[in-house]
Order: C-alpha cells, then structure tokens, then sequence
C-alpha cells in the first residue's frame, strides 16, 4: 500500500520538476497517442522528448515521453510509443515535466546504436583479415625428363565461422634443390612443348586450375649442385578452390619436365594465403 507520506512526496516532486500544467482543450487521437491543448498554440517547442504526466481522468499518473510537438492551432503533442492507456479527452490535466522519459533515452540510444551500426557495417566489408594455413611436410618430389605431374600434399583451412574469402593465394616452399645431371638442369617448358607447368590447386576433384606457372629455366641449378630452397607464392586468385574445412589439393602439373636426368626437391610443404571479411 503507498503511504500518504510517499503520495506527497511524489507530488512535491512532480510540482518541482513541472514546467507547464495544462488542460486539454479538445478530445485527441483515441488510441491515447495525442493530447490537444489550443492554449499551447504557437508556442515554442518546449515539450519534445520531455516527459508528460497525465493528472486526471482514466489515465491518471500515466507518464510519457513527447514525441513531437506541432503549435499550429490546435496545438497538438505525440506521445511516444502506444500512448496512454485512455483517450486523453477535453477537460483532461496534464503536466509536461523537465525530464526526458525512459522511452525517449531508450529511443536516442537505439538511435545512436544504430548508426554507430551502419559505420561499422561499412568498416566491416573494407576490413580484410588473413590467414595461412600449412600442409604437413613432404620429404622429397622429384622433376624428372618425362612430362609428368608431381603430388604434393593438401591443406585444409579452418576459417572463423560466418566469413567470406575475398581472396586466396598458392604457396610453396622447400629446403633445397639438387642436380642430379652433370650438366646445368632447370625446369624445361620447350622440349617436346611448349609446355606451361604449374603449382596447381583442386578442390573436391573438381578439376586442377594453375596457382603458379613455372617458367622455362626455373630452378636452375649448375652440374651436380645443391641449392637453398625458397618461398613461392602465388600470383593467381585461387578462392573457388578453397572452403573452410575442405581439403585443397596441390601438384606439380601440366607435363612438368627438367632439362636433364632429375631435379630433387627436398622438404616441402604447400599453403595458403586467405583474405577474409566478416
């Protein structure tokens, strides 16, 4: 039960904060959603997003933030939301007090959250995150004079959940290359060819598409010689090859050749470079 202390008290407060007591001159919107009060025509707007509480009648000691306020005659406000729970009939009390209403703040916070949303939503789609993912070690492949493909091994990314690839390299990469001709050897893209050997990729044995093509004289290495090996990355968009938990699979293709006898690669692991958004 509320004590007569507390109703006063809730009374003198109201009086405190009150900046305009008025009476609606006319019956408004029967959904409870508008107050009409003619005294108020042509009046500076003084009562948007402030907060209205009804003093009389089957809404009484309702409260509601001002939508919006309109002093053409009848002076007319809106009231957020569904309004009151009653027509604010004439005759109807009513104070506007010097507060915004919950309703209102709520309102101007999804407002603002809101359009810090439609920023971060541009931000999100110019923003691209990377990720490289390695396939286990190969100890050797072999290149030898007969046009051949060379297996590698396969890798299988694993993305964040709900990302899209904007963009995917090829990557390859050896501890070193051996000679095993007499003679300088390298990779020979003219015997019998020409030919356009590759680091290829697939996915789902739908088809190997070139990653990297290897060109003619590449991997040289003089008679019977060893070199360090190197880093090669990828020029080629290879995304259609590449889904998050699903193996891609990598070659040595499209009649791959060495000059003479046999080019040794030693250590060898495949990767890729993934773009994503979210």
């Amino acid at each position: 039960m509320t004590s007569k202390a507390h109703a006063l008290a809730r009374e003198e407060l109201i009086r405190a904060l009150t900046a305009y007591t008025g009476i609606a001159t006319d019956d408004g919107a029967a959904d409870g959603t508008t107050i009409v009060d003619a005294n108020l025509d042509g009046k500076n707007d003084f009562i948007t997003e402030k907060t209205i509480i009804i003093m009389s009648g089957p809404a009484a000691y309702e409260d509601k933030g001002a939508q919006s306020f309109v002093s053409a005659h009848p002076a007319t406000i809106t009231l957020q939301g569904t309004g009151f729970s009653a027509q604010i009939v004439a005759g109807t009390i009513y104070r506007i007090l010097n507060i915004s209403s919950v309703e209102i703040d709520v309102a101007n916070i999804k407002t603002v959250v809101d359009a810090i949303k439609t920023q971060t939503d541009k931000i999100a789609t110019k923003m691209l995150f990377s990720m490289d993912f390695w396939s286990v070690a190969q100890a050797t492949a072999q290149i030898t004079t007969t046009p051949e493909v060379v297996a590698l091994p396969s890798v299988t990314p694993s993305l964040p959940n709900g990302v899209t690839i904007t963009r995917a390299i090829a990557m390859m990469k050896f501890r070193k290359v051996s000679n095993g001709d007499a003679a300088a050897n390298y990779i020979d893209t003219t015997t019998g060819g020409p030919h356009d050997p590759a680091l290829q990729v697939d996915k789902a044995a739908a088809g190997y598409i070139d990653a990297l093509l290897l060109p003619d004289t590449f991997l040289r290495v003089e008679g019977d010689g060893i070199e360090g090996g190197d880093v090669l990355v990828g020029d080629t968009d290879i995304k259609v090859k590449v889904e998050s938990g699903v193996a891609t699979t990598f070659q040595l293709g499209d009649d791959l050749r060495c000059l003479a006898t046999t080019l040794d690669l030693y250590d060898i692991q495949v990767g890729l470079r993934i773009r994503y958004s979210v």
